[in-house]
């Protein structure tokens, strides 16, 4: 493993294997996405155990699970390594999403009743509210941010389109963290959301698909440009 990979010492309650599980799992898995830990590095359990400051116990199953995934692969006499996603796998994710955002987003402009666009409304103004603090309330944002998808999925009225959409969540919500580590990130993605609602809010259906395939096409974009730039900084 490299030596310049760094990573936040967790302070995890020894009685809670299931939660320390967790917690590496999570901080790996987003270390993958965001290239912090690169395509090709081996992941040695030891290691990752002393970077990390616990026992070696949850690492072991973090790493099981991210094998499952797909984001760690083993390879004979070089152990487990990271096999993470090509360009292309994020192109994919990200096409794939603007395409099911932009239908669940049409059918919500055209089932919208008016307390839909109503809790809209307001969703939008604690969102706004978020981004004039300084600096922006990120966690409170996110929060916000998933219950505006889940209105707009409910207002939708399509289980199983909603179904199609939660098994990306996992993979946009570790992009989306990415994406708000950038200055000015909220508030462009807010005033993107407003034209969403705009939309949906006198029942335009072409042009709440445009908005949202917009947003996610956007959001790609951004996210990609800091993958590279972590990539060129490892080079």
């Amino acid at each position: 493993m490299s030596q310049n990979f760094t990573l936040p010492a967790l302070a995890l309650d020894p009685q809670s294997p299931v939660l320390a599980r967790d917690a590496v799992y999570s901080v790996l898995r987003r270390a993958i996405l965001d290239g912090s830990l690169p395509r090709g590095e081996r992941l040695v359990e030891r290691e990752l155990a002393q970077k990390l400051g616990i026992s070696r116990t949850p690492v072991r199953e973090a790493l099981q699970r991210l094998e499952v995934e797909g984001l760690a692969e083993k390879y004979p006499r070089r152990g487990l390594v990271v096999s993470g996603m090509s360009r292309q796998d994020i192109l994919d994710i990200y096409e794939i999403r603007a395409a099911l955002e932009g239908l669940v987003t049409a059918m919500a402009a055209r089932r919208r009743t008016p307390a839909d666009v109503e809790r809209l409304d307001r969703l939008l103004a604690e969102m706004d509210r978020c981004c004039l603090r300084s600096p922006p309330d990120l966690d409170e944002y996110r929060r916000l941010h998933n219950e505006f998808n889940d209105t707009i999925y409910r207002v939708a009225n399509s289980p199983r389109l909603h179904e199609m959409l939660q098994t990306l969540r996992t993979y946009v919500e570790q992009f989306s963290a990415v994406n708000y580590e950038r200055p000015g990130w909220i508030e462009e993605a807010h005033q993107e959301h407003q034209l969403i609602v705009a939309a949906i809010r006198v029942g335009d259906p072409e042009a709440a698909e445009a908005a949202a395939r917009r947003h996610i096409r956007r959001s790609r974009d951004v996210y990609l440009a800091a993958l590279g730039a972590a990539e060129n900084g490892r080079g």
